[in-house]
């Protein structure tokens, strides 16, 4: 992923897209699903990674906090091998963002958020981590409270993605399909409000499926 060059009055989101063909469903998708008015509203970014939708609904008037504990440090100031993996501090990029460098399922926020969104990142973790983190967004969701999941699948299946950089997660039986994830979240306390799958994807090798819950 090649950084925009130029002045520091450029929007900081024009820095950040991924060259990964997913993200142009992904993003436009959670840009749409958000709450229309974000003023003053409190949203998560879970497994924040590099990304620019924290510039995005900072700039729709959002308080922003993504959260990251991947082990590479991402570092505005010298990007030439940046990809989206690793962790960035978008504090110093943007004052209106914090960020926390931590494991979500360790996390501890005081205040509730009213959405929480986090783009292909929840089927790269083992199954038991997976639903630790269910039981956190339920946890730090408002009443009513939005949660936003992309998820990568094995293409042509509804299996959910098995790997994570490189590395096989765990068995595929116990890791779960699509339609897993989904029974979890009804058992954690969410109301699933719409489901889909984008198949077939050009010039890449995984599906993709989008879900849109409510806090109960």
């Amino acid at each position: 992923m090649a950084p925009v060059t130029g002045s520091r009055q450029e929007p900081a989101s024009d820095r950040f897209f991924p060259a990964h063909n997913p993200r142009a469903l992904e993003y436009p998708w959670l840009a749409e699903n958000v709450p229309a008015d974000l003023r003053g509203l409190r949203l998560l970014d879970v497994g924040a990674g590099v990304n620019p939708l924290p510039f995005v609904f900072a700039d729709r008037g959002a308080v922003v906090v993504t959260l990251d504990n991947h082990p590479a440090t991402r570092d505005p100031d010298h990007r030439e091998h940046w990809n989206e993996w690793g962790s960035l501090d978008y504090s110093r990029l943007d004052p209106r963002i914090s960020s926390l460098r931590v494991a979500y399922e360790q996390s501890v926020i005081a205040q509730p958020f009213d959405c929480i969104y986090s783009v292909s990142v929840i089927e790269h973790l083992p199954w038991r981590i997976r639903r630790q983190w269910l039981g956190k967004f339920a946890q730090q969701l408002k009443s009513r409270g939005v949660l936003l999941l992309t998820v990568d699948l094995v293409p042509d299946t509804d299996l959910l993605w098995n790997m994570s950089e490189g590395n096989v997660v765990e068995d595929a039986a116990v890791h779960g399909e699509f339609s897993t994830l989904i029974d979890e979240l009804g058992q954690t306390g969410f109301a699933v409000a719409d489901t889909r799958v984008e198949r077939r994807i050009p010039a890449t090798r995984v599906d993709v499926g989008f879900i849109k819950a409510m806090r109960r």
